[in-house]
Parts: C-alpha cells; structure tokens; sequence
C-alpha cells in the first residue's frame, strides 16, 4: 500500500475484546460518534470459492439439479463453511448460517435449480388469475427443512459462533422469480391490483420465514448477526432483505409498488437492512424516506454492471444524511476505500470489502 492510504495498520486494528466489538456493532445501528468505521478487508488470497453440495447418500452434487427438501446432508454440506479460530475477523463476526438456497421463493412454490455456485427459480405462474387461487397460512413443509439445518448448526457452533440470518430474498424478487419477465413488468400497468396482491402475499412470506428463522436460533451474546459473509451483529433481531429486480423498474415505480411491502418488513423487526446493487442507486432517494429502515448494504458492482463510485458516492451521502448507516460491500480498489474513508462520515459506516490487489498502483 501506499504511504498515504488512509487504512493503515494502527486504522483497522483489529478488536480483541468481544465487548468492544459489539459496542461498535451497536453504534453503527445508530450512527452514534465513533473514532472510526467498522472494517473488514479482505484480499484476493482470502476469497473462498463456493464448494460442492453433498447429498443424504454422500455423494457430491454437479451439473444442475433441482433443490428438494432431503436431498442434502446438511452436516457435510456445511462442513466446509464452518468458521473456526478467532470469532472476531478484524471488526466483523464470523458465523455460519444456512446456505443460500432462494428459500422464500420456494415457500412460495417456485422450482428452483443449483448450477455451480448459481441458484435459478423457475417462475410457475402462467396467468394473473392463478393469483387469485394464492393464499398462505403461516407455515410451509420447508420450515421443517430449514428446522433441521438450524438444529445442526446449533450442534456444530455451540456458543462459540453465532448461526447467522441466510440470504432470504424479498417480495419484489420472490414475485420477479414466479412471473415470467414479460408478463412481470407489463402486469405494472395491466394487472395492477394482482400484482399489489401478489406483494403482499410474497412480504407475508418473508416475514413469517425469518420470524420462524430467529424463534428457532438462539442469540449471541444478546443479539444476532446477519450474513456470514457479512458479519454484522445487531443487538436485537436483525433483518437483511434483497430487491435486486428493482434495477429493472424506476424509482417511481418503485415509490408506488414495492415500498409499502418493504416497510412492512422493517417494521417487523427491530435492526432492517436492505441489500442493493450500486445499479440499483436510482432508488436510493425512495430508501430514504423509508422510515423505520435503519440501514442499506450496497453492493459495489464494477462498470458495466454498475457505475463508477464517482457517480453514486452523492447518493451515498445522501441516504448518511437521511439518517442511514451503510454497510459497503463488494471488491474495490485502495483508491476507492480512500474515496469513501474521505466523502462518508464514519458514524454509521461499515466497509466488508475484497481488496483489488492486483489493481493497485
């Protein structure tokens, strides 16, 4: 690194005392002052590539398959993402959480396939009126599924780690995984009252999945952390939920659909985090006005996928001083963990990101 580069050393040291730790875990929920943000760099070396799922019989899974409830042996198939050493890495936790297996979308009915490390739903509604014949009573045989998972993680972990929330993927993308694309965006204009009633059926779901998530998952040291990938503890019950299909539609759009949907989750849970795409930052404005939204995780996706951090940094800024914090994530070079360090205020900033190295000047 260059002699000049904000994160230095003695900048992100890392927390020894667990304590310490959640105090400033705690201070990011509420943007309280702090000396400085919380920190976790990775660089390339450390990246994990995603392993192969194991069935009941033992046998890898390769090629495309089709998620069942049995099919994996959980105890094997999380082997590899068991943390171990430290619990602390530099100001993040690690943790272990049930893998990402677009789990709201197949309570909602969808099929849904693993290539690699890539999870595909197949949508199942073939008319808007197969949505009048939708309905949900609270439970779903995958509960049992995600039941069986937690309760070996609570085997594998004890009190030594915390089990944490998995990727539960929002109403706007649980209802862009069982519409087919056309019939999705023109039902905006042509079907709209089914597709408000298909929302609220789909946030109806999400909330009662991850309420039953948290009533089967015990606490860590008073709270629960969100991601293992992210490592964020929040001192009550924390929620993290993704919208990526709202890179598809305006803030408008947005504004009169999907916003109600979204405070209905952050209202149900005391620590609301929802995960965006830097593509994505044309809605920021809507976000915050989002009221009981505490926090929004941008995920920096690189040109052309998304803009460069010059362009979208002002919107950043804005969320901070609509009262957001931001948890940065994604891979980014020196230059841009300097341009954030430099432009965003440090209360209430969280940055998880790779490192670049192989950019570095």
């Amino acid at each position: 690194m260059t002699e000049n580069i904000i994160v230095d050393e003695k900048y992100h040291e890392r927390v020894s005392n667990i304590k310490e730790a959640l105090s400033r875990h705690t201070a990011f929920w509420e943007r309280d002052e702090t000396d400085r943000p919380l920190l976790r760099i990775y660089d390339e070396e450390h990246w994990k590539p995603y392993e192969s799922y194991v069935d009941v019989n033992g046998e890898e899974l390769t090629g495309k398959y089709e998620i069942k409830r049995g099919l994996f042996d959980h105890r094997r198939t999380l082997q590899p993402y068991l943390p171990s050493g430290a619990v602390l890495s530099q100001d993040m936790l690690k943790g272990c959480g049930a893998y990402d297996l677009c789990y709201t979308e197949l309570i909602l009915g969808c099929r849904v396939f693993r290539t690699g490390p890539s999870v595909s739903p197949s949508s199942f509604l073939q008319s808007w009126s197969d949505v009048d014949k939708m309905n949900w009573n609270g439970f779903s045989p995958w509960f049992d599924e995600i039941a069986s998972i937690i309760a070996v993680l609570k085997e594998e972990l004890g009190n030594n780690y915390p089990i944490t929330q998995p990727l539960f993927r929002g109403p706007f993308d649980m209802a862009e995984a069982a519409v087919p694309t056309e019939m999705l965006f023109t039902g905006f204009y042509e079907e709209p009252e089914r597709i408000r009633k298909l929302l609220s059926l789909c946030t109806d779901i999400f909330i009662d999945t991850v309420k039953f998530w948290y009533s089967n998952t015990p606490d860590f040291h008073g709270g629960h952390v969100i991601r293992d990938m992210s490592g964020l503890w929040a001192p009550g019950i924390p929620v993290m939920f993704q919208e990526d299909a709202m890179k598809n539609i305006s803030k408008d759009m947005y504004f009169e659909f999907i916003k109600d949907q979204d405070e209905r989750i952050s209202e149900n849970f005391d620590y609301p985090i929802i995960h965006t795409h830097s593509g994505s930052h044309h809605i920021y404005p809507v976000l915050a006005e989002e009221k009981k939204l505490k926090a929004v995780e941008i995920a920096i996706d690189p040109p052309p996928f998304g803009p460069d951090l010059e362009d979208f940094i002002s919107d950043l800024m804005m969320l901070q001083a609509a009262g957001k914090a931001l948890l940065i994530e994604g891979e980014i070079t020196e230059g841009q963990i300097n341009s954030l360090l430099n432009n965003l205020e440090h209360n209430g900033l969280a940055l998880n990101v790779r490192l670049l190295v192989s950019q570095m000047s």
